[in-house]
């Protein structure tokens, strides 16, 4: 991870949310279902335009997804209905 310091950022760095080791439920974007698994590594990812965490997540049939992005990776299944909840009313805002 390359970090530079040197420019005149106010936002600083964002925490992942999530710890290495700890269990979560996520949502495989690319099967587009749910899955529970354990994150076993962290990605930060930061421009001057944005920055973005993203784990890596050993499923339990033991494959290793490398890029799920923190948006999708929830503590429980409450914090995950209430994100599908979010992307129907957006859905329903641009279908209209």
């Amino acid at each position: 991870m390359q970090v530079n310091f040197n420019n005149n950022d106010t936002e600083g760095i964002k925490i992942p949310k999530h710890d290495v080791g700890q269990r979560v439920l996520f949502f495989d974007h690319v099967k587009g279902e749910f899955a529970y698994g354990t994150v076993v590594q962290f990605q930060l990812v930061k421009t001057e335009q944005y920055q973005t965490i993203a784990y890596g997540i050993k499923t339990d049939d033991d494959n290793i997804l490398p890029c799920i992005p923190e948006s999708l990776v929830f503590d429980n299944d409450v914090a995950a209905k209430d994100w599908l909840n979010y992307v129907e009313d957006k859905l329903n805002k641009l279908i209209k």
